[in-house]
């Protein structure tokens, strides 16, 4: 009964401990995907100067593609995440947020970095809540509450 016990208690902060590394994980990879985009906004003066855009608007539009995009996805996604494989669906969104993040990096004119914070959006939008889902599936019931806390700080 006592080996039972100990076994058990080594099973529970093995979880723990790769609870806490999921949580961590999971805010990187919304932090960071958060920062990547507030860079251009940081710099949109500076893109309208070495592009010679006349008119600021244009600039400031990049910005609500890409919320249009996200809007429209976390809509989509309200009716089906209870549809959908969400495991599956990160694995294969993520790699296309950061290729799309990347490619903002090659394009020389405002139309095209409006196309890619448009594609940005779209595939961003199911980080915060696929990472929120997953911590709830995955976590121990001792991180539940730690793991919401660093999800929406």
């Amino acid at each position: 009964m006592e080996n039972t016990t100990t076994i058990i208690q080594q099973i529970e902060e093995k979880r723990i401990r790769v609870g806490k590394l999921l949580v961590f994980a999971c805010f990187f990879m919304y932090a960071t995907s958060m920062a990547a985009k507030g860079v251009f906004a940081a710099e949109s003066k500076f893109i309208k100067e070495l592009w010679q855009i006349k008119n600021y608007s244009l600039v400031s539009m990049t910005n609500t593609f890409y919320f249009i995009a996200y809007g429209l996805v976390q809509v989509i996604l309200f009716f089906i995440i209870n549809k959908i494989n969400v495991h599956k669906y990160m694995i294969c969104s993520i790699p296309f947020a950061a290729i799309s993040m990347m490619l903002m990096g090659t394009v020389n004119n405002i139309y095209l970095m409006w196309l890619f914070f448009g594609l940005t959006g779209a595939f961003q939008a199911g980080i915060f809540c696929g990472c929120t889902y997953i911590l709830t599936e995955n976590l121990p019931i001792k991180l539940l509450s730690f793991g919401n806390k660093m999800m929406n700080i």
